[in-house]
């Protein structure tokens, strides 16, 4: 392949032509000491970016909860690297630009899955499609004031530090690719749109980004500082006595990070932190008043998000336990929910699910939507209902994944899964190019208050007066007591 060289700011990138367009992979845009704020880089010469940069530090493993037989470690805690993909880098061409941010929990995940790659998403259409790593657990989101002193009092965010330094390199470098500085959407799964929700509540990102694409992600995932301190006093117990963590291998610190995730609440101990310094507990307050991003976003979930483990043994056999894991001093909240929808007729199982479904997921997603719609932004919300809409699901159909063996799409059903796929990768590439995801094949009207695209076998707009259990408080976790 052709090689292609840019002039950025920060230095002479060379890159390489491709049948698709010129990718870039492996910027490296930051650089970090272990648990400090990032600080972005500059160099001299032409910096050679032909192949994915290192993932960020995490547990090697299927899924997120650890196997003892199957667990290593993959990654460098060097890893603060994003990949560009452009189909034009020309200053001139200012194209539509997509940020993407990976989900995983806040554990794993990188920016260099083959399948999520830029042109593969973009096909045809011409933008600017960036992928970012930041990094994850520990070394992301690890409050450590309490143990190590102010130096240390934000490191439960640098995770979030690490993405708005991204966002900031985006909008100063990326016309170099033929990127609109103007016109950026971001777009994330999960933790991916938990974190770009964070950012959501901070008063430079309206300076940054003018659109978001959230799929099973909201604002969920705050926690408080004392939450947050218990965590690191829960994490500390499973190193070594008198260990620092500032000189123990990363090796060592992941290890002991998935003894901690090893049960099923896992998926809620790390996130954004109302540290006092980068979040605080006073951003709903300042939305209320005025202070808010103003954007356009299209915001979805899958209608069974937890639908596969909701008849696991390890989630049905101790269902108070993996309550208190996954909803800390919340659990009594959905465990009195579980309770009623049981005294309404509804099964054990389909209750579960539906307990576990809107109250890590479902409930926020709706709820930033609502608050979105009467702020007066513009707003599309859709349900993703394709059997069997679990977790993620709606995600993977948007970069054309359709075909993974966990969803179960048969040979008679491969041509109806294809369709689906192709109707919202064309609705969504729609949103990045114009601000508006409707198609000729897709009449997606915008959120009115109870109005959903639902993604099924014939995707069509529904109203759905109460789509989600309600009730619940703003954030899923919260730890408050103490466990020493």
């Amino acid at each position: 392949m052709e090689e292609w060289i840019v002039d950025a700011s920060c230095g002479r990138i060379r890159g390489r032509k491709t049948e698709n367009g010129y990718e870039f992979l492996g910027i490296p845009y930051g650089m970090a000491e272990r648990f400090r704020a990032p600080k972005p880089v500059v160099w001299d010469g032409i910096r050679d970016c032909v192949s994915y940069g290192p993932k960020a530090m995490q547990p090697s493993f299927l899924g997120v909860k650890p196997r003892d037989a199957d667990l290593y470690v993959v990654g460098s805690e060097d890893c603060l690297n994003l990949n560009v993909w452009t189909k034009c880098p020309d200053e001139k061409a200012r194209l539509p630009v997509a940020v993407y941010v990976h989900g995983g929990a806040f554990q794993v995940g990188s920016n260099s899955a083959p399948e999520r790659a830029g042109d593969r998403f973009m096909e045809e259409d011409a933008m600017v499609f960036v992928s970012v790593n930041y990094r994850l657990g520990v070394l992301g989101f690890l409050q450590l004031g309490e143990e190590y002193g102010t130096d240390y009092a934000g490191s439960g965010n640098n995770g979030i530090k690490d993405l708005l330094l991204a966002v900031r390199w985006v909008r100063d470098h990326i016309s170099a690719f033929g990127g609109d500085p103007e016109n950026i959407t971001l777009l994330g799964i999960s933790a991916g749109a938990k974190a770009i929700a964070s950012l959501l509540t901070l008063p430079e990102f309206q300076q940054v980004c003018r659109r978001v694409i959230l799929e099973s992600g909201a604002m969920q995932s705050f926690r408080g500082k004392k939450t947050a301190d218990q965590v690191t006093h829960r994490y500390l117990r499973y190193l070594p006595e008198e260990a620092s963590l500032l000189t123990l291998s990363g090796e060592e610190l992941i290890q002991a990070q998935a003894a901690l995730c090893g049960v099923e609440g896992s998926t809620c101990f790390f996130g954004p932190v109302l540290d006092g310094e980068l979040f605080d507990s006073g951003w709903k307050r300042r939305w209320q008043e005025g202070a808010r991003w103003k954007g356009a976003a299209v915001i979805g979930s899958g209608r069974w998000e937890l639908s596969p483990l909701a008849g696991k043994p390890a989630f049905t056999e101790n269902r108070e336990q993996v309550l208190e894991d996954l909803f800390g001093t919340h659990s009594e909240i959905a465990w009195n929910h579980y309770r009623k929808l049981e005294a309404e007729g509804k099964d054990q199982e389909e209750a579960w699910a539906e307990v576990l479904s809107d109250f890590m997921y479902r409930y926020y997603s709706d709820e930033l939507a609502n608050q979105l719609y009467r702020e007066e932004n513009p707003v599309w919300c859709y349900s993703f209902e394709y059997p069997p809409a679990c977790h993620g699901m709606g995600f993977h159909f948007l970069m054309g994944q359709w075909s993974l063996p966990s969803f179960g799409v048969t040979e008679e059903k491969r041509a109806e899964a294809s369709r689906i796929s192709s109707c919202l990768r064309a609705g969504i590439r729609r949103f990045i190019l114009t601000g508006n995801p409707e198609t000729p094949e897709l009449s997606w009207e915008p959120y009115r208050g109870e109005n959903k695209m639902i993604f099924d076998q014939s995707p069509h707009m529904e109203v759905r007066r109460r789509d989600t259990l309600t009730g619940f408080p703003e954030e899923v976790f919260s730890k408050e007591e103490d466990i020493l």
